[in-house]
């Protein structure tokens, strides 16, 4: 392969990789925001049972942050993973190129704020 087709290989693989990633972020984000779903469906069995209004939210609120615990759990380890990835790629394609260094594909999650607005949104509405 050309140097040329190379690089453009590897920019490919790159795009691979970080759509990957972006899907993975996506699915994590929509099981934070699923979980207040879950605590929302139980809501109202809850309410109409003989329990005590502030027993249903001290459970309700315990349940959902033991949740974003190990939604917040498995970010930390998909994120060392994702680096991990990327730090392989770069390294197999620095490999594969004569010379230069492949660039390394940037790992963040792009919703930091999911699990704050997940929270913010469980408050508002066990208080209303």
């Amino acid at each position: 392969i050309s140097r040329g087709g190379r690089e453009h290989q590897h920019c490919h693989e790159r795009q691979q990789l970080a759509a990957k990633h972006r899907a993975e972020h996506e699915m994590l984000r929509k099981k934070v925001l699923f979980s207040i779903r879950h605590v929302l469906s139980t809501w109202d069995i809850e309410l109409s049972s003989n329990k005590n209004f502030s027993t249903i939210v001290e459970s309700a609120t315990k349940w959902f942050d033991e949740a974003l615990l190990d939604h917040e759990e498995v970010l930390a380890d998909m994120l060392d993973r994702q680096a991990m990835e990327a730090e392989s790629l770069a390294a197999r394609q620095t490999a594969e190129l004569v010379g230069k260094l492949a660039p390394m594909l940037r790992v963040s999650f792009p919703f930091p704020e999911v699990f704050e607005q997940a929270k913010q949104e469980l408050q508002s509405t066990l208080t209303n």
